[in-house]
C-alpha cells in the first residue's frame, strides 16, 4: 500500500495520511467491566546503567516520543470530528499533529528498520490510521489516499470477502430477492446528487457543487464506508485480542449498524447496483479451520467472533447481522417497495449522523482504554507508580531536565 495507509512500524511505509472511557464494548468473559489499564512504564527497564546518549537510550526515548506524538494526533483528531459534529465550541487542528507524527515515524523507521513497536503503541498507530481516514473521508485533503492507494486498499478488501463467503451458499444475499437491485439501480444522478448533499448536510460538512470537478465526496475518488469497514474489524480485533475480551452486544450493535450504514452509502450515495456491495460489506463471522481459505487474510478478526464458551461463533452476532440484512433486503413474501423508496426509508429510519456518534463516542473509548503514554504522563507531573523522586530520576537517566516539564521534587 501507499505511504499514506500504513499498519505498523513494521512496514516500509509511514503514516502519511496527512471521551467517554466508561463506554464499554468488549469485556472479559463476558463481563461488562472495564479491563484494567496496564502500566505503561515498567521500573525494571528504567535504571539504565549508561547515562550517555548511547543506541539503547536513544531507541528507548524514541519509542517514548513515537507513542506520544501518535496518542497527541489521535486526541487533536477526536478534538476535531468532535467540533466539526456541533458538540463542542471550537476544535484543535490535527493538521500540525498529524505532520509531526509522520515525520517522526518515517525518521523512526530509517534509524531503525527492522525494530517492531509492543502491541499498545502498534495499535495506537492502527487506531490513528482508522480515525485519520474516517474522520476526513467527506472531503479532500492531504490525508486522502492517492488513486493507487484506493486500489490497493479495495482488492485486499474484496478478495477477503469473497474467500471468507468461499460458496455461493455462503453468500449474505443468497436466496433472497435481489431483481430491484438488479434491475433498479443504480440511481439517477440527481438522486445520488440530493442524498450525498443530505449526508454532507447531516454530518455538518461543507456543501459540494455536484456542477464543479471538484465534487469529491461519493465519488470513486473517495473513500467509501466499505473501504474502511475491514479496518473498523481490525482495530476492535487487537483491541479485543489485548485486553483478553469476548464481544459485547453493544459493540455487535454497533458493527451491524455500521455494515448498514456502508450499503446505504454505496447505493444511496456511490452509485452502485446488484448485490456485490451487500456480500461484501456482510462477510464477517467467524470461520472455523475447515472452511477458512489462505485468502482469508484477517485471522485475527475471524477468532474475535469466536465463541470461548462453546464451538463454534460467539452467540448473537448471526442474529444481529441478519436482522440489518433482513431491513437492507427483505425475504421472499416481504416487502416489494421500489427500492429507490426503500432505501429512501431506511436512510431515514438509521441516520448516519446517528452511527457518527456513536462511532466517535466508541473511538474516544478505546482511545481511552489504555494509560497515557509516558510523556504525555510527565506533561500532568507524575508516572503512574512512581513517585515525583523516581520520576525526577527516570527524566534525568533520559537526560532531561529535573522539572521538564513540570515535575518538582
Amino acid at each position: 500500500m501507499s505511504v499514506q495507509t500504513p499498519p505498523t512500524l513494521s512496514s516500509p511505509s509511514t503514516l502519511n495520511i496527512a471521551a467517554d472511557s466508561g463506554y464499554s464494548i468488549m469485556s472479559a468473559s463476558g463481563s461488562s467491566e472495564r479491563q484494567p489499564k496496564r502500566r505503561r512504564l515498567d521500573k525494571t527497564i528504567v535504571g539504565l546503567q549508561d547515562r550517555t546518549p548511547d543506541a539503547q537510550v536513544s531507541l528507548y526515548v524514541d519509542v517514548l516520543i513515537i507513542d506520544y506524538v501518535t496518542y497527541q494526533a489521535t486526541t487533536a483528531l477526536l478534538a476535531e470530528a468532535k467540533s466539526t459534529a456541533g458538540d463542542s465550541k471550537g476544535g484543535i487542528s490535527a493538521a500540525h499533529n498529524l505532520e509531526m507524527t509522520n515525520a517522526f515515524l518515517a525518521i523512526f523507521k530509517a534509524k531503525y528498520p527492522y525494530y517492531q513497536v509492543d502491541d499498545e503503541i502498534d495499535f495506537r498507530i492502527l487506531l490513528l490510521k482508522f480515525i485519520t481516514l474516517y474522520v476526513r473521508r467527506l472531503s479532500c485533503n492531504a490525508s486522502s489516499p492517492t488513486p493507487e492507494a484506493l486500489k490497493a486498499l479495495r482488492v485486499p478488501n474484496q478478495k477477503r470477502a469473497v474467500a471468507w463467503i468461499g460458496s455461493a451458499e455462503r453468500a449474505p444475499t443468497h436466496g433472497r430477492h435481489l431483481e430491484s437491485f438488479d434491475q433498479d439501480l443504480p440511481l439517477p444522478l440527481e438522486d445520488l446528487e440530493r442524498n450525498r448533499a443530505d449526508v454532507l448536510s447531516s454530518l455538518n460538512a461543507p456543501a459540494e457543487d455536484e456542477a464543479y470537478e471538484d465534487a469529491f465526496y461519493g465519488t470513486s475518488s473517495s473513500l467509501a464506508l466499505l473501504d474502511l469497514l475491514p479496518l473498523f474489524m481490525e482495530v476492535s480485533a487487537m483491541r479485543n485480542r489485548m485486553s483478553e475480551s469476548t464481544l459485547t452486544v453493544q459493540w455487535m450493535e454497533l458493527a451491524g449498524s455500521f455494515t448498514l450504514q456502508t450499503c446505504l452509502e454505496m447505493y444511496s450515495v456511490r452509485g452502485a447496483a446488484g448485490s456485490d456491495a451487500i456480500d461484501e460489506a456482510f462477510a464477517w463471522g467467524f470461520r472455523s479451520r475447515e472452511t477458512a481459505t489462505t485468502g482469508d487474510d484477517l485471522p485475527e478478526v475471524d477468532a474475535t467472533f469466536e465463541s470461548e464458551d462453546e464451538e463454534g461463533e460467539v452467540q448473537g452476532w448471526a442474529e444481529i447481522k441478519q436482522r440489518y440484512l433482513d431491513e437492507l433486503i427483505p425475504r421472499p413474501g416481504g416487502s416489494r417497495t421500489p427500492v429507490a423508496a426503500h432505501l429512501e426509508s431506511l436512510a431515514a429510519a438509521h441516520p448516519v449522523a446517528e452511527l457518527h456518534q456513536k462511532l466517535l463516542h466508541f473511538l474516544n473509548a478505546l482511545n481511552a482504554s489504555m494509560s497515557p503514554p509516558v510523556l504525555a504522563q510527565l506533561e500532568n507531573g507524575s508516572l503512574e507508580g512512581f513517585t515525583l523522586e523516581q520520576t525526577a530520576e527516570f527524566l534525568e537517566e533520559c537526560g532531561l531536565p529535573a522539572g521538564w516539564p513540570n515535575v518538582s521534587v
